[in-house]
């Protein structure tokens, strides 16, 4: 990827990003990085030798505190949230695979924290039948719960029941969602749990860049000094078949989560999109020549 490169200069690129004033001119508490992430000096130290803005993917630093549950490894539970359907470049399931063990993927729906429209519907059950098969093909089985909590009580209860003693996911980024989820993470650890939120949204995620913006041009101009981003992974090799693990833990299944839409609504949108990563993929992949060619002169997106 090229990102200001080539022979243009930085002001001859900034000079195409739009002068838009944001909606928020007035300054926002600074919000701190989940704990755990890398501090400002060592983030200094370290940029662009690791990821974005010299971030590691897994936002670790310093030793982790071992598990008190048990001295032999328990299973590791990877966490999808919905923005995340997918097994490529997915740093939470590659890394609980790389740990080794029972890995159990987890889709937790609490319709009172996600309501999603007709066409949200959809997509959602479409994409996590596609999600399905692609974990089948890793010798992964898709845990499905339900929860109308917000105090994650369907994953706490998944993790006693299949003795995890890791629990990996992506964060998400809406204020209150992630204040729960650093709430979550910090009591996991307290009770001896290797607790992981990852970066996975973002290229560059808001505490990285040490100045408030309030003029988008400003922010654009500091984002694109930031390294490129790291190239995406592909899907993880399959996991070796273990006795147990997720395929004996009981699940509900796709249909009983209310997501179907009537027969007609259905072949409608059947005609028109195809969710799943693969089809994501392949959209992209058609996408990105496109823009190339209407853009050409301009700075390049991908090499």
């Amino acid at each position: 990827m090229q990102y200001g490169g080539g022979d243009r200069s930085k002001r001859a690129v900034q000079s195409q990003v739009p002068t838009t004033i944001l909606s928020s001119d007035v300054e926002r508490k600074k919000r701190l990085p989940p704990s755990g992430d890398l501090t400002k000096a060592r983030y200094r130290e370290q940029r662009g030798k690791r990821g974005v803005g010299g971030l590691a993917q897994d936002d670790s630093s310093g030793p982790r505190k071992k598990s008190r549950r048990s001295r032999k490894q328990g299973a590791t539970v990877v966490w999808f949230q919905g923005h995340d359907l997918r097994v490529e470049d997915h740093h939470a399931l590659s890394m609980g695979l790389r740990r080794g063990g029972s890995v159990v993927p987890v889709f937790i729906w609490n319709p009172d924290l996600w309501s999603p429209g007709e066409a949200g519907r959809w997509w959602l059950r479409k994409s996590l039948l596609s999600l399905e098969n692609d974990l089948r093909a890793l010798n992964l089985k898709l845990v499905i719960r339900m929860d109308s909590t917000n105090t994650y009580d369907a994953l706490w209860q998944l993790v006693e029941q299949v003795e995890a003693d890791a629990v990996y996911w992506h964060r998400q980024y809406n204020i209150s969602t992630m204040d729960r989820e650093e709430k979550l993470r910090q009591t996991l650890i307290s009770k001896g749990f290797d607790a992981r939120s990852l970066k996975s949204e973002l290229l560059v995620e808001p505490w990285e860049l040490e100045t408030r913006f309030t003029v988008l041009h400003n922010y654009m101009a500091a984002w694109m000094n930031f390294p490129p981003p790291p190239m995406p992974s592909p899907a993880p090799a399959p996991a070796p078949l273990i006795k147990g693990g997720s395929k004996s833990v009981t699940s509900l299944s796709v249909d009983e989560l209310g997501l179907d839409l009537p027969k007609l609504r259905e072949e409608q949108y059947n005609k028109v999109w195809q969710p799943g990563s693969k089809s994501a993929i392949r959209k992209l992949g058609e996408y990105v020549p496109q823009i190339q060619q209407r853009d050409r002169g301009t700075v390049p997106i991908f090499d």
